[in-house]
This record gives C-alpha cells, sequence and structure tokens, in this order.
C-alpha cells in the first residue's frame, strides 16, 4: 500500500478512501500536487454511485478553491462548479461528510501539530476535528485555549466551543470570564454550553446570572441547560442538532434563534432620510447610479503545478454598483450586497474617485447614530450565517477604516432607524434593538398602534369636518410653522417635498396627526386616513407657501 499524500493510504476499503478524501477537503492548506488524485478518481468511479458523487468527493479533494486544476488533472470535459459547490456545502451542513470524517486516519498529534503551525484561517477546522477526539483531545487544551484571547471573533468562538468537547478542566476560570463578554453574544453562549460540559461547579452563580439577565433568549436557555447538566451531572445536547451528528452539535450557535418572531413597520416608527441624506437602490435608481464605479483587483491565475492561485501583475477592474449610500462630510460611503458572492464597502469623494474600505462581506446598510459610523455586514451561507455590527472611523488623512463592535444573531434582513434615534435589525435569529449607547437589546414586536380600532377612528372623526386652509392661517397666527404628519409605517409630511421634506424629518418640525396608520383596521379607518392625506397636503403647501421663514 502505497502514500496517497494525506496521511492515508491506498487501499480496498471503501470507506477509508472517503475518509481520506474528507480530511483533505478539511485541510485549507493541502497542496494537491502532493496527492494521488487519479488514483482516489479511478478507484471510487468503480463504486456503484450516482453520476455526480465521484465529482462531489473530488470537489471536496479539492477543497473548491482548485476545481479547474482536479478538471485538468483527470481531463473531464465539463464540471457544473455551481452544481459541485453548492452539493458540497449541503453535505457539509448536514453533518454527511462531517460523520465520515470522525473515522479518518490522520492522527491527533498530526492535528495538533498543523494547530501550532498552520495560517489563522486553517485553525478553526483543526479545531472543530481535534473535538471529535473527546477526552483525547485535551493534550491540545493549551494551545486552543491561548486562542480565547484571539484578535478574531470567529477563532475564539471556535476555541470555546472546543474546550468542552476535550474536558480541559483548567480552562474553566477564563471560559467564566467569558460569560461577561460584551460584544460578541456567540462567545458567552459556547462558553455556557462548554460549562456545562465540564460539569463546572464554580460557574453556577454566573451561569445562574446569565439566565436571568442576558439580552438574548438562546444564551439564557444554554445557561439554563448547563446548570441542569451540571448539578444532575447529565450530558448536555444542542436543542438544535436535529440531525444528530457531530457538526450540528459543534456548529449549534449558528442556527438558533430562528423560531423568534420578527418585527415588522407596525411594531417601531420607521424614519426614512432623504435622497441627500441616504440612498437606496430600490427606491432611488438614478440617483445612486450616479455613484457607480470600477473597482481595482490584482489578477490571478492557476499555478498546473501546484493547483494554487497566484497574482499574475495584472490588474483588472470591476464595475460596482452599490446597494445603499450615505452621506459624509467629504462625500458618500456605499455599500453592495450580493449574496453568497460577498460585497463591498467603498468611499467616494466629492471628485467621484472610489476607494474601497471592506471587500468580502456584503454591506446591508449604514446609518449615522449617536455611537458613530456604523454598517451593517455579513456573509450569509445556507444554514449558517455570520453577520455584524461594524464601527466605521476616519483619521486625519482622510483614510477610512472599519472593525467589529457586535455580533448580531443571524442575518440581517432589514432594518431602519426609529422615532427614537434606536436602530431596528431583523436578523434570523431575531428582532433586535441597537440601542442610543451602542448596546443591543431584544426587541419587544409590541404593535405600534392600539389594538382597539374604535379608538384610532375615534382620533380621526374631527377631520370630516376641518378646513386645512383656516387651521393653517391659525397655525401661522399663533407662531406654529410645523408641517402635518401620517403615520404610515413611518411620518410623511404630503405636499412637502425634496430637501424640506428631509429636514423638516430629521429637525422634527412636524406635528403628527393621531390616528392614521398604516395598519388599516377598518374601512372607515381606510376613508379618514385618505382624508387625512389630503388635509395635510393642503395644510403643509399654505405653510410652505405663507410662513415668514422656513418652519423653525
Amino acid at each position: 500500500m502505497s502514500d496517497l499524500g494525506l496521511g492515508c493510504v491506498k487501499t480496498d476499503t471503501q470507506i477509508l478512501v472517503i475518509d481520506c478524501v474528507v480530511r483533505a477537503s478539511a485541510l485549507d492548506n493541502l497542496t494537491l500536487s502532493k496527492v494521488d488524485i487519479s488514483f482516489i478518481y479511478n478507484r471510487i468511479s468503480t463504486w456503484n454511485l450516482t453520476p455526480i458523487e465521484p465529482y462531489v468527493i473530488i470537489t471536496m479533494l479539492s477543497n473548491l478553491r482548485n476545481i479547474m486544476y482536479v478538471k485538468a488533472k483527470l481531463n473531464i470535459a465539463k464540471i457544473d462548479i455551481f452544481l459541485l459547490t453548492s452539493v458540497v456545502m449541503v453535505l457539509f451542513l448536514f453533518g454527511i461528510a462531517g460523520a465520515n470524517a470522525q473515522r479518518a486516519v490522520k492522527s491527533l498529534p498530526v492535528l495538533i501539530n498543523e494547530l501550532s503551525e498552520t495560517h489563522w484561517m486553517n485553525k478553526e477546522g483543526i479545531i472543530r476535528d481535534i473535538s471529535r477526539y473527546g477526552n483525547e483531545g485535551s493534550n491540545a487544551g493549551p494551545i486552543i485555549q491561548q486562542l480565547l484571547s484571539d484578535d478574531h471573533w470567529d477563532l475564539r468562538v471556535t476555541a470555546a466551543r472546543a474546550l468542552g468537547y476535550i474536558n480541559y478542566q483548567e480552562a474553566i476560570p477564563e471560559l467564566i470570564e467569558l460569560l461577561e463578554e460584551q460584544y460578541d453574544w456567540r462567545l458567552v453562549y459556547v462558553s455556557a454550553l462548554s460549562l456545562g460540559q465540564l460539569r463546572s461547579q464554580e460557574a453556577l452563580g454566573e451561569l445562574e446570572h446569565l439566565r436571568q439577565n442576558y439580552w438574548y433568549p438562546p444564551v439564557q436557555d444554554v445557561a439554563a441547560n448547563s446548570i441542569k447538566a451540571i448539578n444532575r451531572n447529565h450530558p448536555i445536547y444542542s436543542e438544535y442538532n436535529s440531525n444528530f451528528n457531530f457538526y450540528s452539535d459543534f456548529y449549534d450557535y449558528k442556527l438558533v434563534g430562528s423560531n423568534i418572531p420578527e418585527c415588522d413597520a407596525g411594531h417601531y416608527m420607521n424614519i426614512v432620510d432623504g435622497a441627500d441624506t441616504k440612498l437606496y437602490r430600490s427606491f432611488f435608481p438614478e440617483e445612486i447610479a450616479k455613484l457607480n464605479y470600477k473597482s481595482p483587483y490584482d489578477d490571478y491565475d492557476v499555478d498546473e503545478k501546484t493547483g494554487e492561485y497566484a497574482p499574475n501583475g495584472n490588474i483588472v477592474y470591476e464595475d460596482k454598483y452599490p446597494d445603499v449610500a450615505l452621506k459624509v462630510d467629504n462625500g458618500w460611503l456605499t455599500g453592495i450586497a450580493r449574496g453568497e458572492w460577498g460585497g463591498e464597502l467603498a468611499h467616494i469623494d466629492s471628485d467621484g474617485k472610489a476607494s474601497p474600505v471592506l471587500r468580502g462581506d456584503n454591506i446591508y446598510d449604514l446609518y449615522s447614530t449617536n455611537i458613530g459610523l456604523i454598517v451593517l455586514t455579513g456573509m450569509n451561507h445556507i444554514f449558517s450565517h455570520s453577520n455584524h455590527v461594524m464601527a466605521l472611523d476616519m483619521d486625519d488623512k482622510g483614510e477610512w477604516s472599519v472593525q467589529k463592535y457586535m455580533t448580531l444573531p443571524g442575518a440581517t434582513k432589514s432594518s431602519w432607524k426609529t422615532d427614537k434615534d434606536e436602530l431596528l435589525i431583523n436578523t434570523e435569529g431575531g428582532s433586535v434593538i441597537l440601542t442610543q449607547q451602542g448596546n443591543l437589546k431584544m426587541a419587544s414586536c409590541e404593535p405600534l398602534y392600539p389594538s382597539d380600532c374604535n379608538e384610532m377612528v375615534a382620533k380621526l372623526l374631527w377631520i370630516d369636518k376641518a378646513n386645512a386652509i383656516e387651521d393653517a392661517e391659525k397655525a401661522i397666527d399663533e407662531g406654529d410653522f410645523n408641517y402635518k404628519a401620517v403615520s404610515w409605517y413611518t411620518y410623511i409630511l404630503p405636499g412637502v417635498e425634496g430637501v424640506n421634506h428631509s429636514k423638516a424629518l430629521i429637525d422634527k418640525k412636524y406635528t403628527n396627526i393621531e390616528g392614521t396608520s398604516g395598519a388599516i383596521c377598518s374601512d372607515q379607518h381606510l376613508r379618514l386616513n385618505r382624508i387625512a392625506v389630503d388635509y395635510a397636503i393642503e395644510y403643509n403647501k399654505f405653510i410652505a407657501l405663507n410662513a415668514p421663514n422656513e418652519p423653525n
């Protein structure tokens, strides 16, 4: 039996060949030139598999990045790369590959050695694989514990999750300290889970405090489960591991919160910025198109000998079409979101010059808040999501920087600024509020408007006999130059246009017509809402034309 270049050997045992392939797919630093791809492909081609399965296994071996190299090596005429990528993602997310990899030939000492030497981007998969060994993996404990203070947030979470699996008791004090983490709820979640796995009696007090007080319900739940596991000395399992496999259990923090209700505009007022401040492609396509730009990238070729990508010295330019833009003092900040393909954050100066600020993450929205400029970012996959609130800053040289501020509980679905100068952020893991102080809390999702339709109608009955011009004249005589607003999921000033509309909203120079609402509760309520809009148009136009100065 000869070496395959993977720490595995050629064998007639079908499952061991698959294990070698799966193990290879987990090694991001794999050098394909050292692997006998032809042997593996020819071997699996003799098995009774569906037409797609050999390609799936070979794609795992190529680790997705080197598909074209594998294609050339095997002289395969056509490969559906999109299909292969999708199939492999599904296999891994459902734990099929992870279940096979538990039987992989690669030894624990080899994994520990790789953990010490490999680049940080590859450590997460190695830590996960060490965790499969359970108590036997405790020899890696000191190295993994050091990663609890790593600069890379995802790596810290993976390390905290692993310490419970390998029963590394020495990490208990530091895991208890991490229960007070303020910016990444995932780290608190996995620390609580690991403390339950470690049966840490000394953590009971902190876990109980977490159960009663933490802002995110899934963290409260896992604290409660860990308390039970410690007190009753029984195993603790993920509530989200519907497939009962290691992969789903290890990464269960990526699946939490899916049953938490989502808020809508009937729960929180949506304050809309004007086109002079904020642009969305869906609302202002012509205006935002003026901010389209070309972004420079290094061009890459595949080295046929190694299968690795390397810059070829050329620069290519890709056309960029922003989805959202926020006005800043020296131009615009723009964001692009393209799902699995990622996105880009850029700054467009007053001369139209574009400078990329952040690449890779999708940019869902940009806001100016009490805590500064923030951006909602993330990368979404089929069943797992990594999304953050990022803080933006510009130095004295005019160069922009971005850093993680808060982890969100799942993919961002929508967001808006409320009438309390807070941000409502609807995520796959529930609806949260970013407060004026910069903290996260759960959104209540209580109805914004009264549930009693009669009450809403009663507030509007006066408008049947109202005279907008007479009311506006009286208001001017009394020195009241505010516009009239109607509530239609957000405040709208009918009859007020352009910059004046935006400025009046920002300066809060308006008075709401009570009872108006986008949540229409009856035919009578709809009729009165329409009259209120007509009334506001007439009233506001008179104010704009006859007030001595701009409304103040």
